[in-house]
């Protein structure tokens, strides 16, 4: 017979949390376990000035852009003196370099072990950082952001870093502030992508404060609108999250996270049909080799569906990531009738 234990999660693919792929970018390098270093902004020409083309030149970009490396390898002095080194420069726009490469230095010797973490969502995830550690790196942010208001990488950043220290109110105020800033949606997915770290801590109503901040800004797009309404409906706030989840889709149905996130909601308020119909549509524009979808949707076939059959062609051996299936054609039971 076909064994299905589902293991619940609240996941993130960019700004979809819902039962999708888990992919938090981080904006600090002392968080590598997940996303990528910070990059400089900071053009091949800019320390040398007018003479850009020099030895010292070159050198002074290509240490910038190994200080990453050795703060993500434990060679915290290193990259602090290459750090050191750039406040040195005349021009107060290395300054701001040197301050946001500071601040990640500061991170990453300021961390602080954390055990007996919760699975999926729930409980409560200590900081990550210490609270002297979020001081110190957060005064080199603000500094970096005072010589160089417009740096997008210092907003994103500092924004990344209030969360981690679980300072969510001023993170949202780090953010409201970006925002003003930075007026395009094209750069929405800077936030979107931080997302990850209120599900990682258990923290799905401060994640809603955050995603209302950015709707204040952007009400009319569906990605902000689709992640509300999935943040919503993983805190039982179904009616809400309908109402939300259909806006996205009105306003583009053609988005898969789109659709797969009306699914679920669907699947919650058991209109089975519904929900099967835009599973369907969802993974027929997602790549196919997108496996944790694929096992998500053999999971609600079994499941809700009771169709084993249709099941185990999804339950492919990466599923046991997921849940736990043992499909074995002569043993299947299902309302379907099963094939010799």
């Amino acid at each position: 017979m076909i064994q299905v234990q589902v293991r619940w999660w609240a996941v993130v693919r960019d700004r979809a949390l819902y039962v999708l792929f888990v992919v938090g970018l981080c904006g600090l390098t002392a968080c590598q376990e997940e996303g990528a270093p910070e990059k400089s902004d900071v053009p091949p020409t800019a320390f040398g000035g007018a003479e850009a083309g020099n030895d010292r030149a070159r050198a002074a970009v290509e240490a910038f852009n190994h200080w990453a490396p050795l703060v993500t390898s434990g060679d915290l002095e290193g990259a602090r003196a290459l750090c050191d080194s750039w406040l040195a420069e005349p021009d107060r726009g290395h300054h701001a370099e040197a301050h946001k490469c500071l601040a990640n230095v500061t991170i990453g010797s300021s961390r602080t072990e954390v055990t007996g973490l919760p699975e999926g969502i729930g409980g409560s995830l200590p900081s990550l950082i210490t609270s002297k550690g979020v001081d110190r790196a957060l005064e080199h942010y603000n500094r970096a952001l005072a010589i160089k208001p417009l740096g997008m990488d210092a907003h994103v950043g500092r924004v990344d870093l209030l969360i981690v220290g679980a300072r969510y109110r001023d993170a949202n105020v780090a953010l409201e502030e970006a925002l003003r800033t930075f007026a395009s949606r094209d750069l929405l997915d800077n936030w979107f992508k931080l997302l990850g770290r209120f599900r990682r801590a258990g923290a799905t109503d401060e994640a809603l404060a955050f995603l209302r901040v950015i709707e204040q800004h952007h009400p009319l797009d569906h990605r902000v609108i689709s992640n509300i309404g999935a943040f919503l409906a993983i805190t039982g706030q179904n009616e809400e999250a309908f109402e939300y989840s259909t806006r996205a889709m009105a306003i583009n149905p053609d988005d898969p996270i789109n659709k797969w996130n009306l699914a679920k909601i669907h699947e919650q308020r058991d209109e089975l049909v519904d929900a099967d119909r835009l599973y369907q549509e969802a993974l027929a524009t997602i790549d196919e080799n997108d496996v944790r979808a694929r096992c998500e949707y053999a999971s609600f076939l079994a499941q809700r569906m009771k169709d084993a059959n249709r099941a185990c062609t999804f339950a492919e051996t990466e599923c046991t990531e997921l849940f736990e299936t043992n499909c074995i054609v002569n043993e299947i039971e299902s309302e379907t009738e099963v094939a010799p």
